[in-house]
């Protein structure tokens, strides 16, 4: 084997060590990408979760008070949990339509889609 033919495959090795490494940090940087996007979802979920029960809490105990004054307490907390079991029922036939399908969406689009880069011209 002569000293180009050498110099040929060392310069191969590298080129291909080189070539594995980088789509090595590109497939990390991209998974810490698509992961950071999926956490901050959550983050968001959990925090509208959260301050969405508060306010509902506050809106329940008002439409109590309302009604109150035109009927008996037991009827006025029987009426807020027959509302609160047709939302319930509501979401239960249409989970697919409100839950599932935008969940699948958004998974499938983060995870099989590639992602989008700006051109620099």
């Amino acid at each position: 084997m002569n000293q180009q033919t050498r110099y040929d495959i060392n310069s191969i090795a590298r080129l291909l060590r080189r070539f594995v490494r980088l789509n090595v940090e590109n497939l990390r940087l991209s998974f810490t990408e698509r992961l950071t996007i999926l956490m901050s979802s959550v983050a968001f979920f959990l925090i509208a979760l959260f301050l969405g029960t508060i306010g509902l809490v506050f809106l329940t105990a008002g439409l109590a008070h309302l009604l109150e004054g035109a009927l008996e307490v037991e009827w006025v907390y029987l009426i807020i949990a027959g509302i609160y079991f047709a939302i319930v029922g509501t979401i239960w036939v249409f989970r697919r339509k409100i839950l599932i399908d935008p969940i699948c969406r958004f998974l499938s689009r983060m995870i099989v889609e590639p992602p989008k880069h700006k051109e620099h011209e």
